[in-house]
This record gives C-alpha cells, sequence and structure tokens, in this order.
C-alpha cells in the first residue's frame, strides 16, 4: 500500500512539474522586431506579418502590428516555419525563422536617406532624397522617385519624375491651369484641392532636364520638396 501510494505522489510530482515547465517556456515561439532609424525607436510604425510558403508563393498573410513608443511589436503563438515582417508598400522586407518554442529577436533599421545616379538624355544625374522622421523612399533606373510618409497603410505622398523640355512645357502648362498658381526663380507649382487633389512642383536641373514632384495635398508639400535634391554630373555618360 505505502509502495503504492509513494507511486502516485511520484507521478503527481512529474506531472507538476511537467505544468510549471510548460508555464515557463513559452510556446508556440513568439517574435520580438524593433523598429528603428538612425538607431533611434519609430514608434506607430505598422508592419504585416506573412508565413512563407515553402512549396509556392502563396504566403499567409497574418496581420498588421502596429509598434509601440520603443519600435516594438510582439508576435505570438507562432508554430514552427519561416515568417518575414513587410511594411505595407513593399518596400522593406525582413525574414526570420521560428524553432519550436523560444522568443526569436528581429531588427529592421530604416535608412535615414537614398541616392541613386541615373542616366537621362545622355548625361548623368544623381538623385537623393532625405528620409527623416520614420519616411520610406525607392528609387529606380529612371529617377523615379515613390515617397512614403512611414510605415503604415496610407502613407504614399510624393511621385517623383525627371522631364526633358517637351514633357516640361507640357506639364508646366498644367500647373498654369491649375486652380492654385504660382512661378518664381524657376520653380513651378500648380495645385488642385479636393479629397485627390496634388501639388505639383518642377524645377530645372541642367538646360533641357527638369525634375517633377507631384505631392498629395494633405502633406506639408514644401517639406517634401525641401528632402529632394537632384544634382547634375560634371561629365557625360558615355
Amino acid at each position: 500500500m505505502k509502495r503504492t501510494i509513494s507511486a502516485l505522489l511520484a507521478v503527481l510530482l512529474l506531472a507538476l512539474l511537467a505544468v510549471s515547465a510548460a508555464a515557463v517556456i513559452p510556446f508556440p515561439g513568439t517574435d520580438l522586431l524593433r523598429v528603428t532609424q538612425d538607431g533611434k525607436p519609430v514608434a506607430g510604425a505598422q508592419v504585416d506579418l506573412y508565413r512563407t510558403d515553402r512549396y509556392g508563393d502563396n504566403d499567409t498573410y497574418l496581420g498588421t502590428y502596429t509598434t509601440d513608443a520603443d519600435g516594438m511589436v510582439t508576435a505570438s503563438h507562432l508554430t514552427t516555419g519561416e515568417y518575414y515582417w513587410q511594411d505595407p508598400s513593399i518596400v522593406v522586407q525582413v525574414p526570420f525563422r521560428i524553432t519550436g518554442p523560444g522568443f526569436v529577436r528581429t531588427a529592421l533599421e530604416l535608412p535615414v536617406s537614398i541616392s541613386k545616379t541615373v542616366t537621362f538624355l545622355g548625361s548623368e544625374y544623381t538623385i537623393t532624397v532625405d528620409l527623416s522622421g520614420g519616411c520610406l523612399g525607392e528609387l529606380n533606373s529612371y529617377g523615379t522617385l515613390y515617397l512614403y510618409s512611414g510605415l503604415s497603410t496610407d502613407m504614399q505622398i510624393c511621385n517623383g519624375f525627371l522631364d526633358d523640355q517637351e514633357e516640361y512645357e507640357g506639364f508646366a502648362a498644367d500647373c498654369r491651369n491649375a486652380e492654385i498658381y504660382k512661378e518664381e526663380d524657376g520653380l513651378i507649382m500648380g495645385a488642385s484641392t479636393g479629397e485627390y487633389g496634388s501639388i505639383t512642383y518642377i524645377f530645372p536641373v541642367a538646360e533641357g532636364v527638369y525634375y517633377r514632384l507631384v505631392i498629395d495635398n494633405t502633406v506639408d508639400a514644401e517639406s517634401v520638396l525641401a528632402r529632394v535634391t537632384v544634382t547634375p554630373s560634371a561629365v557625360d555618360a558615355d
């Protein structure tokens, strides 16, 4: 009888230890993502979480998360597999892997600026964009700019384009016919109001070459204009 009671006590003790261990070890896995720019946390950034489909391109969207004041988001209940964080505009992506229970830490450091040298009408031009304040941006090989106000689901605020003389004439005429129009020191501004209104700036870069910014009229357009510089190269491209 004593042996039977002792055996039962041993079984109960092992069960208790197992429960205690399960309470200590987080399961399924948890990922802690920290979003920073210039080493400082970015609060209020929205990032989408996906689980990678190993056998195709049908990745599973798991939700949108928003960083706290420390630039942190926590995703829990993740089973073993491959995952990635992605901003809604698909500019940045951070992959990570979950292997059983436990914590994984990932980090996303946003660039403070972007720069690209492109060839246009036989010459090279360097486009530089300030991304401070949590902005995101993309520049393609044509010098086209896509500027976003930050990591959120509603963030595209500007497009930028290199224009030749003929294109300039057409868009400058559009600006002159806009609801609001200004022209000073070679800089043209035309704006339309309303829900889908926009503000267009056109400024000269070199003879017969211009850069055009089309900005959402709900943002501070002058601050966006100040972020973009276009510099012609001293030597023509071959």
